[in-house]
Order: structure tokens, then C-alpha cells, then sequence
């Protein structure tokens, strides 16, 4: 009888343990309150749903409406995934498709980063090819080789081909999330003397002026040279 009950103690407790434990579903948070603030997950501007690799895709039909709107420059919301979590993120684009210059007015500012995934997979940042896995670190280590008067203008600029590979697709933009995440947080230590999910709404609200997330992709359109991308030719930071 003894040996019963302390089968149906144990059996209870497991029950209790599986009721308390956190159930992952696809609105699973993998980023702390703080950190999507940073990303502009709650900034007020038109969310459009869908995930990065449909821009290209279905420019004519959402973006267009809002150039149309907004000007030239627009500031928007995506939705992006990793593994089965889900969030929206802040998004920066210019349409340059009715640039009167051929070809198309590279972007001269030595502070931005830029990363492209060609339709052969392979990945340039800033032009040199550089393995998938790699581009956190180079996104952290591209602010660290700034002054801090320039952090707020990196822009992180994304490009890539129609036929790229989706899911590297997505794998790059996570990569370069968490790179700039890292880099906030290092940053946060080292002159807030805590972790960036501790930092009060001052804090924050201080960061977002001071080191803003800006990841953008820009449109060129150019028939006559057949190609939507470019890469610029950049030095370091001097």
C-alpha cells in the first residue's frame, strides 16, 4: 500500500511539473521585451504580413502602395521566424526604380553594412564572401570598429537575388538580428553595468536614439542592367 501511494505522489508531481512547464507554440518568445523594442516590434507603422524573402515578390502589390503613400523612403513591419517563434520586425526601403541615373547611384556611406546573398547561396559582407554562420559576429564586430558617434548610422542593408535560397534567406536576417543584438548588449554592460533585458524604458528609449536597428533592402529596378542588387565598394572606417 505504501509502495502504491508513493506511485501515485510521484505520478502526481510529474503532472504538476508537465502543467508548470512552458508549452512552445509558434508565438513562443525568444526575445525579451527590451530587445523587440530595439527591433521596432512596437513601433506604429504599417505591418505587412509577410516575411522578408516576399518584398521582392510582392513589391508591385505592397510596397508600391505605400511609396505611393510615403514618398520614396519608407519605414514598415515584416514578420520573421526562427524555429517555431514568431515576431515582427522594423524594415527601412527607398525606391530608386525611377532614378533618371544609369546605372543606379551606389550608396557612398562607409558606415553601412552590406550583405548579399547571391543565387549561387554564397554570401558577400561588404563585399567579401564569408560563410553563413559568420555574419552575427562581423555585424557585432563592424559596430565595435566604430565610434560611438557613428553607431547611429549603420544601416544594415540587405540584398539578394529572385531565386535565392529562402530558408538562407531567412538564416541571414536572424544572423544579422543577433549580431546587432550582441553588439547592444556588450554595450549595455559596459556602460549600464547590466544586460540589455534589465535596462529601464529610459534606458532603452536611450539606446533606440543612440545605436538604432535600421535593416533596410532598397529597390533599383533597372531593366537595362538587369539586376535588382548591388555592391558597393567600401573601405574601412577611418
Amino acid at each position: 500500500m505504501a509502495k502504491m501511494n508513493k506511485l501515485l505522489f510521484s505520478f502526481v508531481c510529474l503532472l504538476v511539473f508537465i502543467s508548470c512547464s512552458p508549452k512552445k507554440n509558434s508565438t513562443t518568445k525568444i526575445f525579451c521585451e527590451n530587445e523587440l523594442q530595439l527591433l521596432g516590434s512596437f513601433e506604429n507603422l504599417t505591418h505587412l504580413n509577410l516575411q522578408i524573402d516576399g518584398l521582392r515578390r510582392n513589391k508591385k502589390s505592397k510596397l508600391d502602395n505605400i511609396f505611393q503613400t510615403e514618398g520614396s523612403f519608407i519605414s514598415y513591419k515584416i514578420n520573421h521566424r526562427i524555429n517555431q517563434s514568431r515576431f515582427v520586425l522594423k524594415m527601412h526601403s527607398t525606391d530608386l526604380s525611377k532614378s533618371i541615373e544609369i546605372p543606379p547611384p551606389f550608396n557612398p556611406h562607409k558606415n553601412w553594412i552590406h550583405i548579399y546573398l547571391k543565387k549561387s547561396d554564397t554570401v558577400l559582407f561588404k563585399g567579401e564572401e564569408v560563410s553563413l554562420d559568420s555574419i552575427a559576429i562581423k555585424v557585432s564586430d563592424w559596430y565595435q570598429k566604430l565610434t560611438p558617434n557613428r553607431y547611429k548610422l549603420v544601416n544594415i542593408a540587405l540584398y539578394w537575388d529572385q531565386n535565392s535560397d529562402i530558408q538562407m534567406l531567412n538564416h541571414l536576417t536572424t544572423e544579422t538580428i543577433n549580431g546587432y543584438l550582441d553588439f547592444v548588449n556588450t554595450f549595455s554592460i559596459q556602460n549600464f553595468r547590466q544586460p540589455l533585458c534589465s535596462l529601464s524604458t529610459e534606458d532603452i528609449d536611450s539606446l533606440s536614439k543612440s545605436i538604432p536597428f535600421q535593416l533596410r533592402t532598397d529597390f533599383f529596378g533597372s531593366e537595362k542592367l538587369n539586376r535588382w542588387d548591388f555592391i558597393p565598394l567600401e573601405s574601412l572606417p577611418k
